[in-house]
């Protein structure tokens, strides 16, 4: 299991010096308004100018400006705590699904691009494992079996490759596993899984099991998920926004520097936790 994108952001909030903001929609659900009975310990107009966005619910993905913020409002008989006001209007109402974070000073879009800005740093090094049963052996037009196959996408390294069974779906280790001195990559711009048709007999309609690795891929979704170590994470992300508000002198920039460089350190220092060893053929160069 990997980290959602969502929770690194929602880590690395409090780590700018914003505090942990957010919370669960609970009453006055429009597409311009929310209450949030946990925000109604602040005073009002305190989340005025705050930058927000829906981490989950059917408007995962929104971000939003708070226009306005009311720690008790009172329709007719009935008085809510934590009103909430944005723009821009979203595209349905706001449900108590759409479970929100809300930071002061860096806007979402800031904190998922130093995320991904900070995964392309390392994505040659941040291996993941992969599995893919998309091949199935094929034949030509005279039904003759193929025995060379462009490599699946997101495949990065091979480290073995199995044929399946003649039980529908089951790959065994000693019987089904090909030998990786019979197989091997042709690179080109479109790599290529080639058979030796002298070693291997393939069987058509079968698929074939491609175990490796991959690399680090950026994230988009809210929920995608990264295996990075989070901690590594945070602290590069963190020191990447630091380093975005350097533009001058002055007490604020210098405040921004300190931290940038005490926030690369604690990277550098868990840097160790990202690189994952190789396995197997490398597709491409």
């Amino acid at each position: 299991m990997g980290t959602p994108l969502y929770e690194v952001c929602e880590r690395l909030i409090p780590m700018m010096g914003e505090g942990a903001t957010g919370g669960v929609p609970d009453g006055s659900l429009s597409t311009t308004a929310f209450d949030c009975a946990a925000l109604g310990i602040r005073a009002d107009d305190f989340y005025d100018d705050y930058y927000g966005r829906f981490r989950s619910g059917p408007l995962r993905g929104t971000s939003f400006t708070v226009t306005g913020f009311d720690q008790e409002a009172t329709v007719g008989n009935t008085t809510t705590r934590g009103k909430v006001t944005f723009t821009p209007p979203a595209s349905v109402a706001v449900t108590a699904a759409d479970i929100f974070y809300l930071s002061v000073e860096f806007r979402p879009e800031e904190l998922v691009s130093a995320v991904n800005l900070a995964i392309a740093m390392v994505s040659q090094k941040a291996l993941s494992d992969i599995t893919s049963d998309t091949l199935t052996v094929a034949t030509d037009a005279s039904g003759n079996t193929l025995y060379e196959y462009t490599v699946p996408s997101g495949i990065d390294y091979i480290e073995q490759v199995y044929m399946e069974s003649a039980d529908a779906g089951r790959y065994s280790h000693s019987g089904n596993r090909i030998d990786e001195r019979h197989w091997r990559i042709r690179r080109g711009p479109t790599p290529r899984l080639w058979f030796d048709d002298d070693l291997v007999s393939l069987t058509a309609d079968r698929h074939l099991r491609i175990v490796g690795q991959r690399y680090a891929q950026e994230l988009s979704a809210d929920s995608d998920e990264t295996t990075i170590d989070p901690g590594w994470l945070v602290f590069q992300a963190k020191a990447l926004l630091h380093q975005s508000r350097i533009r001058g002198s002055g007490a604020d920039f210098e405040e921004h520097e300190t931290q940038m460089r005490l926030s690369q350190a604690m990277a550098d220092s868990r840097r160790y936790l990202v690189e994952v060893m190789p396995r197997g053929v490398r597709v491409a160069f």
